[in-house]
């Protein structure tokens, strides 16, 4: 096989362990005063100068408003600014009286991204005194995250200006040139409803959420096509 070839599986190879997945979720039986039981999840994708980040609201057949998922705060150790929100995305979806739904476009969340105190907010429904790196374009107090139907039970207040809705998960890709692929996070608050303050914390006095050994997976993955590929190329006449 020639050189450049060998170049450029060391390359894949090595591009394969760039990246590290942190996964967060509520604590078990969550809930919001008023509202009801609330569930949500957080991806953190980190890589070199990138992070990617997959944000769920996992409660099905919500009915209120206040269940609706419209906040993300928190802290990159050791990196508290010099970040901008390169793009966002989620499917879109209206709901009616009765639970009746209509898929939307994939589109822009217009969510915004703020910075607090060294932390890092995506937001729908901003906290006051937020200074905002990108501004919210979505028009709160719709575009929100709601979770998987059927909407048996919803009330007044969930269809009260809130459509549309984003529907179940939202992608966000935020850079800043000090992210690495081990960075680790911290402080991870989701927040809920249509007024700013209603959040579920996971507890700041635990260490902060070390990577997950997927990168380690991938690379190893990665070192395996690699000596597959040697070794084809060396049984070759």
């Amino acid at each position: 096989m020639p050189c450049h070839k060998y170049r450029y599986l060391l390359f894949l190879a090595a591009m394969t362990a760039q990246a590290s997945l942190i996964t967060v979720n509520t604590p078990s039986g969550s809930s919001i005063v008023g509202a009801g039981d609330v569930s949500a999840q957080v991806i953190f994708t980190t890589g070199p100068g990138i992070l990617t980040i997959t944000l769920s609201n996992l409660e099905g057949n919500i009915h209120d408003a206040g269940q609706l998922l419209s906040d993300l705060n928190f802290t990159v150790d050791g990196i508290a600014v010099g970040y901008a929100l390169v793009s966002s995305s989620a499917p879109q979806i209206t709901v009616a009286a009765g639970g009746g739904t209509a898929a939307g476009p994939v589109a822009s969340t217009g969510w915004g991204l703020g910075l607090s105190n060294g932390s890092v907010d995506l937001c729908e429904i901003c906290p006051a005194g937020l200074a905002m790196a990108t501004p919210v374009t979505g028009g709160p107090p719709a575009q929100t995250l709601i979770g998987s139907g059927p909407f048996t039970n919803v009330n007044r207040s969930l269809l009260g200006g809130h459509n549309p809705f984003l529907d179940q998960t939202a992608t966000f890709t935020i850079s800043n040139e000090a992210l690495r692929e081990d960075s680790a996070i911290s402080g991870v608050r989701f927040g809920f409803g249509t007024q700013a303050g209603n959040y579920i914390a996971i507890d700041p006095h635990t260490p902060a959420v070390a990577p997950e050994p997927a990168s380690l997976l991938l690379s190893g993955m990665g070192l395996l096509g690699l000596g597959w590929w040697l070794r084809r190329a060396k049984s070759r006449p």
